[in-house]
């Protein structure tokens, strides 16, 4: 599904993350050997995560983004008409987590909040959902992301190096002049790829994600290259889902893109689930800044199967660092 808008603007990036920090080389036990931790290392490129500590929620970190972004934009709350919450790490069943999140920030009842069950590709998919929802009411939205649970059992051992902890807020409203991109994919025949019944392990196939990032996610990329006639050197960056390092630099070998123009964060935090692609941007933020507006290619894919594209010119002047915090709400 290609689209676009022609009236979405990105005001706004914030991350926190928990203080809590986990050495990979530290983990060493007697189904992880050092060999072993170094090996899948040297693969993923993960060599420490930020870890959930004490009765912290994954829902503690996105309201502390959101938080601070809005004090950052100084949006009056009764501006935000929207809250999209991108999770696979709800507070309760019931209600959506994002009504949780609503009362903690204060906003009124002419607000519309609900949550949304995607992991990687969750970011991109958000973006689209709320553009969907504000390119014709107007009103200023936020989507939320974060995931991490404590209690989130592994098939494998190894797969614990691979997960980080982290929240996201990003700012949209509407503003006539700002294109923004799109194009989503889903292949539900695929679900068994990376899955997690009730109460079990979350299991995944490693070769057959490998396979489709290297095969499905690369075409999608390029055919999003072709359908919106942009050239490699009309991006500025390109900020991918943080799965490995190795599938990442694999894609954009495939795709023809630099990897001057990646931007990372996985080495300090790990996969973030729908968190990693704005952590990764607020990661860089210096960087960034070296600009005043930059065009990002965003890209997210996984768990569905399901895998996206969103290309956005955004300004650089409201992307936050990423904040360390070990705060609580107690609702």
């Amino acid at each position: 599904m290609f689209g676009e808008y022609s009236n979405i603007a990105v005001r706004g990036i914030a991350s926190v993350v928990p203080k809590k920090n986990i050495e990979n080389l530290d983990c060493v036990s007697d189904e992880l050997s050092s060999h072993k931790i170094n090996k899948q290392m040297r693969l993923t490129g993960i060599e420490r995560r930020r870890i959930l500590s004490g009765e912290q929620t994954a829902s503690d970190l996105a309201t502390l983004a959101a938080s601070d972004l809005i004090e950052e934009l100084e949006w009056s709350k009764d501006s935000i008409k929207v809250i999209v919450y991108i999770t696979q790490s709800p507070d309760l069943e019931i209600p959506s987590t994002a009504l949780l999140i609503q009362k903690r920030l204060g906003i009124g009842k002419n607000c519309l909040a609900f949550d949304v069950n995607l992991g990687c590709s969750g970011y991109t998919a958000g973006i689209q959902i709320v553009s969907g929802l504000i390119h014709q009411t107007g009103g200023r939205a936020l989507l939320l992301t974060s995931d991490g649970r404590k209690d989130i059992k592994r098939k494998r051992a190894a797969d614990y190096l691979l997960f980080g902890h982290a929240g996201t807020a990003t700012a949209i409203e509407v503003e006539e002049g700002n294109r923004l991109c799109y194009r989503h994919q889903s292949d539900g025949s695929r679900f068994r790829t990376i899955f997690r019944e009730h109460g079990k392990a979350t299991e995944m196939d490693g070769t057959a994600v490998f396979a489709f990032t290297i095969n499905d996610v690369a075409e999608s990329i390029e055919q999003t290259m072709q359908y919106f006639s942009l050239e490699e050197n009309l991006i500025d960056y390109y900020v991918f889902h943080q799965g490995q390092r190795m599938i990442i630099d694999n894609l954009a070998d495939v795709c023809g893109i630099p990897l001057s123009k990646m931007l990372y964060s996985l080495q300090d935090y790990g996969n973030t689930s729908s968190s990693s692609v704005p952590l990764s941007i607020c990661k860089e933020e210096e960087k960034l800044k070296k600009k005043s507006q930059v065009k990002l290619y965003l890209c997210g894919y996984g768990v569905g199967l399901s895998w996206g594209s969103v290309i956005l010119d955004m300004s650089t002047s409201h992307i936050l660092k990423i904040r360390e915090s070990s705060y609580h709400y107690h609702d």
